[in-house]
């Protein structure tokens, strides 16, 4: 018994004709029967059948084809007789494929020409999809070189496939041609018109002479009208992805199929490949080019204001994704490619903020911190603000509790601050500590004056205290340093164990307050994940590596926080790089991912330049195997606009935003979790970075020839 998937038949003129179904890998000289003699005198040879042969092997797209079984079909062994047959079963292999061959007479002279049709129907939505492929051959010819990659989809494209070949080289006119590299072919997805699933030919190499080919199959049957994407890999090449959209017209037959090494540039108005690049590891230096890495959100981000005066766009746990990209990314350019580890720049992201211990879950504690200090990135050093009256915004007790309270348990609980660190923090400002004196005794002249050396803390009413006494005689006082015993001009220089525990304390509110999200089955697994991941540990590390840098540094300007999308505009003006990458992932329950370009017109308006590197990165980043979200470049949306796809960012010529996936997508392979719990995993971010490298040296060193000329749509309005 056979599965049967479809149908085949063969065409010519404007109907089918009759042919000899065979049995796969059929040679002329099998299928030709000896001649034999007529009993009659004298003896004339009666002449077999002319005929040629097709043997095509047929990759269906992974859809709910209806397969029904069916008794072995009848297959010859020999070309005898007139043929019968109209129509036969396509059926499987064990590899999944159909495999066909056939003989046919010749349709005039010794020439056949016609068309294959290969029909299949499908479920969910119920159709019957048929493409054509036209056919030429010769008699006493076997056309054994063919494979097709069948799209069974209700919307598929134009009916009538191409014949085509890719070749792939090394750079140049004359480049040689690269053997044993693996490729894949694919139908672009989109994830609106071609969704749900990925339409593609796996297993491809290239052959001796550079051909993409399925075994020794060279000569491709692909779909017409629709983008194609080929991903190819070597050892000792930069991996490669090229894209296609061969035209509808004119059709190539198999034994004229469309190759770009010899058929020489496509007809005025359509499209077709150019021979597939790909750079040997040698020649793929970068050394001398600046990238920049821009990690989307951050630690305590400084994100825009909504109307009620609170940042919105916190989230952690997408910055976690994006800076451990950033970090490979940045180790595969430097170790491999031959950037110097100083071209390389990023963002600051990780920040911290003055969040007070009793503010740890309220969301506004950063902005409400800076509204009551103020901290010089430099010189290491803290003062007290104003309140709008000009008094001082927060005593000297509530300084020293901002810098020496550490927090324990689940709830982040404030622990005790021993009166060692209290004190400390005096021994570490002396001058400055003449300068507060001097204020009290200033402001208790003429009657008293501040003891020498009796500022400090006390414990019994935890708080700091001094002594003063009458100047014209008197018992001493001890009295608490007032709310305006200090000043806003009084810097007070921190140690590293203070600088460490403002960090400390903003790992913890952030892991508490920018993990928040709407949906709280979400919040809960994305939490999750990134404990497992040791999250805490790495937004620690980061932190100390942006904040301990030696001056001057752009890091130690624009305030403590996670740097907000203007600062990131600011620092991309001035950095002259190469190529600027923003990364994100994305929410809201898709898939895909995409490169966003700006909704806006006049000079907001996308540079046509973006979107030009945006179709490079089309071709590679596929974090999750599912494709691209509405094609691969998307513009903004209208009430999530995002400032650095704006005119501010005088880079966008160079630049790509990118979505890399959803986070908040139920996991294909695992419901009970989403696909942000894949993305915290190493497997995750080797696979994208790499992604995002290879897009990157080929916007930099050579971009595929033709791609200007590749669109998704040609519809009024269309990006690309």
């Amino acid at each position: 018994m056979a599965t049967k998937l479809g149908d085949y038949s063969v065409r010519a003129g404007s109907g089918a004709m009759k042919f000899w179904p065979l049995n796969p890998g059929t040679t002329v000289a099998q299928a030709t029967p000896p001649a034999p003699i007529a009993p009659v005198n004298p003896n004339p040879v009666v002449q077999p059948p002319t005929f040629a042969i097709f043997d095509v092997v047929i990759r269906m797209s992974d859809e709910p084809v209806t397969e029904s079984t069916i008794a072995n079909p009848t297959l010859l062994a020999q070309v005898s007789g007139a043929a019968t047959v109209n129509s036969m079963p396509l059926t499987k292999e064990a590899d999944g494929t159909a495999h066909i061959c056939f003989a046919v007479a010749p349709s005039s002279g010794t020439t056949f020409e016609g068309i294959l049709r290969l029909s299949a129907k499908r479920n969910n939505p119920t159709a019957t999809v048929e493409i054509d492929l036209k056919l030429k051959a010769t008699t006493n010819t076997l056309a054994d070189n063919l494979f097709v990659l069948f799209v069974v989809h209700q919307h598929h494209p134009p009916k009538a496939y191409e014949w085509a070949k890719l070749k792939v080289q090394e750079p140049g006119a004359t480049g040689a041609a690269i053997s044993g590299a693996n490729v894949e072919a694919k139908v672009l997805r989109d994830n609106s018109q071609f969704k749900s699933v990925n339409r593609k030919a796996p297993s491809l190499t290239t052959t001796a002479s550079g051909y993409v080919a399925s075994g020794s199959r060279d000569v491709l049957g692909l779909p017409t009208d629709w983008p194609i994407l080929f991903n190819a890999s070597r050892a000792g090449y930069v991996a490669r992805g090229h894209m296609v959209r061969l035209a509808k017209t004119p059709v190539h037959d198999n034994l004229a199929p469309f190759d770009a090494a010899t058929s020489g540039p496509p007809p005025a108005g359509t499209t077709a490949p150019v021979p597939m690049i790909m750079m040997p590891m040698a020649q793929a230096r970068l050394a001398g080019r600046k990238i920049m890495l821009d990690p989307g959100h951050g630690v305590v981000y400084d994100g825009p204001l909504n109307a009620a005066g609170k940042v919105v766009g916190r989230r952690v746990y997408e910055w976690f994704v994006a800076s451990r990209l950033a970090d490979r990314i940045a180790k595969i350019l430097v170790d491999e490619h031959g950037v110097g580890s100083g071209d390389v720049l990023r963002t600051r992201t990780a920040g911290f903020g003055l969040i007070e211990p009793t503010q740890m879950t309220s969301e506004t504690a950063p902005e409400d911190g800076e509204k009551k200090f103020e901290y010089d990135m430099v010189s290491k050093r803290m003062r007290v603000e104003k309140t709008a009256g000009g008094a001082p915004a927060a005593t000297l007790k509530q300084l020293s509790d901002l810098l020496l309270t550490r927090h324990a348990g689940a709830n982040n609980a404030a622990q005790p601050v021993a009166a060692a660190d209290r004190d400390r923090l005096l021994r570490l400002n002396g001058q400055t500590l003449i300068s507060v004196i001097s204020r009290l005794n200033a402001k208790q002249a003429p009657a008293n004056r501040v003891q020498p050396g009796s500022l400090h803390w006390d414990t019994a009413t935890n708080d700091y205290v001094y002594t003063h006494f009458p100047i014209a005689g008197g018992a001493p006082t001890t009295v608490a340093v007032r709310a305006d015993g200090i000043a806003p001009d009084q810097w007070f220089v921190i140690d590293d164990a203070m600088l460490r525990n403002l960090i400390d304390r903003s790992i913890l509110w952030s892991l508490a307050n920018e993990t928040v999200d709407s949906d709280q089955a979400f919040t809960n697994g994305e939490r999750n994940a990134m404990a497992g991941a040791h999250a805490n540990d790495y937004m620690l590390a980061a932190m100390l590596r942006e904040v301990n840098v030696r001056p001057p540094h752009a890091y130690l300007d624009h305030g403590t926080k996670g740097w907000s999308p203007n600062s990131r505009s600011t620092y991309f003006n001035g950095c002259g790089c190469d190529l600027y990458l923003t990364l994100h992932e994305n929410a809201g329950g898709g898939v895909g991912g995409t490169s966003l370009i700006s909704i806006l017109t006049g000079a907001d308006a996308p540079p046509a330049e973006q979107v030009r590197i945006g179709k490079v990165f089309v071709k590679y980043i596929d974090a999750l195997d599912q494709g691209l979200r509405t094609g691969g470049i998307s513009k903004e949306e209208q009430k999530n606009q995002a400032a650095l796809l704006h005119s501010r960012n005088t880079m966008r010529d160079k630049y790509a935003y990118l979505e890399l996936e959803f986070m908040d997508t139920a996991d294909p392979a695992d419901a009970t979790k989403y696909q942000y719990h894949s993305m915290v995993q190493d497997a995750f971010i080797e696979r994208v970075a790499r992604q995002v490298v290879c897009a990157t040296v080929e916007t930099l060193l050579g971009r595929q020839a033709d791609l200007d000329s590749i669109h998704l749509s040609t519809a009024p309005g269309a990006i690309w």
